[in-house]
């Protein structure tokens, strides 16, 4: 059986399940709140709370910051970041670029 769920660390998905960033233990854990579920999936969260109960997901997924840091760096070879000041002169952005990373 697979399950496949867009989730987003501004809200949680209309099955209840989000990104939750908890910087004391260093990690990035994706969670589930039975209670965020929406009316429309009401069938779906019947059969999860048969199946597995609606508590929280356990075990608990999770990527912890330095395995993110190490990934992220192995995918992005060609990446960096700019730090600009910005400021508009006769309606013309105009940019002084501070720091490359």
């Amino acid at each position: 059986m697979s399950f496949r769920q867009t989730i987003s660390g501004l809200s949680r998905s209309d099955r209840g399940f989000g990104v939750v960033v908890d910087r004391r233990t260093r990690k990035v854990i994706i969670s589930f709140d039975s209670r965020q579920a929406s009316l429309e999936q009401q069938q779906w969260l019947s059969a999860v709370e048969e199946r597995a109960g609606l508590g929280e997901l356990e075990p608990e997924p999770y990527w912890g910051f330095d395995d993110l840091f190490h990934k992220t760096g192995s995918k992005l070879h060609n990446c960096f970041f700019v730090e600009a000041a910005v400021k508009k002169e006769n309606e013309e952005e105009l940019f002084k670029y501070n720091r490359i990373n």
